[in-house]
């Protein structure tokens, strides 16, 4: 639910409310919150652009996002950059991992080593976005969590968000796309009765170019860095996608490597494809298939369903009707 009530002078005020359910179980999903895909208010001017607060998307999000050609709702569950790319930024043996336990910003649990990716929704933001200049927009954002922390008579918030997003539409290329970004989280994490400082420094750099024959080329560069305390986890990631556009439908197929260093065995790669076929301009039917090969150190998943174990090489295919409201 979205709205805006013209306030004069090119000002509005406006508000966004999304909820995200499981079909199957009827259960809330984003850790139970009611509003748990959106829910911002703000202000939008025709001349210099909006702020936003609330809980919403990072600005590292769009780029990947608008250079991920897997159809006109983005239904990318299935494809190899939200495989690879979106769901963990790391998710590997414990054994292997240069980083020995957890903190705010990652987990350990069962032998598994997990590091959250940042390119979603964070909560107590505040986004401000320009209006197009040649055809580009600057996107900035500060968030802070809730949570506190408390070792040794040390107090402080549990963690932070810094973000900032350039995307380009160049006006006299119009099928043309390229976006930068760079988002960086902080956390905390108690080592014995030491309290350090975590940090997550994300980066993406993207594009995609749509042929006068209906053919597209996309994909991204994405490197990243965990420094906890005195240790730290580093690698990158990269996808290469081609689609093409049909009268009746889109056919698109995507591939994706992730590398971590100072930990062997730890990278993966994966790929998909699909087909989404246009029943209107709102409303599709749409087919995935996913498949990640994951090294003897990894344990990546498909669509947030993640193996038992490192090693394991999880498929998965999806079939469905979306539309727009």
């Amino acid at each position: 639910m979205s709205g805006a009530e013209t306030l004069g002078g090119g000002w509005a005020a406006i508000f966004y409310l999304e909820s995200g359910y499981s079909a199957d179980t009827a259960t809330l999903n984003q850790g139970g919150r009611l509003f748990g895909r959106g829910a911002y208010a703000g202000l939008r001017s025709d001349r210099w652009g909006q702020v936003t607060m609330g809980r919403q998307y990072v600005p590292l999000f769009w780029p990947l996002l608008f250079a991920d050609d897997t159809g006109r709702l983005r239904l990318h569950t299935f494809s190899a950059a939200q495989t690879i790319e979106r769901g963990n930024v790391a998710r590997i043996a414990q054994s292997a991992s240069p980083v020995s336990g957890g903190g705010s910003l990652d987990t350990s649990s069962g032998g598994i080593y997990t590091v959250g990716a940042t390119s979603s929704f964070e909560d107590n933001q505040v986004v401000c976005q320009t209006t197009s200049f040649g055809g580009a927009t600057v996107m900035l954002s500060y968030g802070t969590g809730s949570e506190i922390a408390s070792t040794n008579s040390i107090v402080r918030s549990d963690q932070r968000v810094l973000g900032a997003n350039v995307e380009w539409r160049p006006p006299a290329i119009k099928d043309l796309y390229l976006g930068a970004a760079w988002n960086e989280k902080s956390g905390l994490r108690v080592i014995g009765t030491v309290l350090y400082e975590q940090k997550l420094t994300e980066s993406a750099f993207t594009g995609q170019y749509v042929f006068p024959s209906g053919f597209s080329m996309w994909g991204n560069y994405h490197p990243f860095e965990l420094v906890s305390g005195p240790q730290r986890l580093k690698g990158s990631d990269y996808m290469v996608g081609l689609s093409y556009r049909m009268p009746s439908g889109l056919l698109w197929g995507n591939h994706s490597v992730k590398r971590i260093g100072d930990c062997g065995s730890c990278g993966a790669k994966g790929y998909g494809i699909g087909y989404q076929y246009h029943l209107s301009k709102r409303t599709e039917l749409y087919g995935f298939y996913s498949r990640v090969d994951n090294d003897a150190n990894s344990a990546i998943g498909i669509g947030g369903v993640d193996p038992s174990a490192p090693g394991k090489d999880p498929s998965g295919y999806g079939v469905g009707i979306a539309t727009q409201f």
